[in-house]
């Protein structure tokens, strides 16, 4: 969303890029459907309608909270630890 807070900064707000600064994290940007796009050094429009937010199919499946897959098998090897150290 930082994207659409840039955009609003200029248009709205300062109407100039001179002394601003947004931080650019490139993290986690595989798990959105419309991923931010960033060239020299500016982030880009989205080309798609929305906050691209939307996170893809398979990465909720996945990360889901608790029935995940990565939530399960978390959970399970904690388990298989404490067991060890039982």
């Amino acid at each position: 969303m930082v994207q659409h807070l840039q955009m609003w900064d200029y248009i709205c707000l300062s109407q100039t890029t001179e002394n601003r600064v947004i931080e650019f994290v490139d993290q986690q940007h595989e798990h959105f459907e419309d991923p931010v796009q960033i060239e020299n050094a500016c982030y880009m429009p989205p080309m798609s309608p929305g906050y691209s937010t939307k996170l893809k199919k398979e990465s909720i499946i996945e990360y889901a909270y608790p029935e995940g897959n990565y939530w399960r098998n978390k959970i399970t090897e904690e388990k298989e630890v404490e067991e060890k150290h039982d």
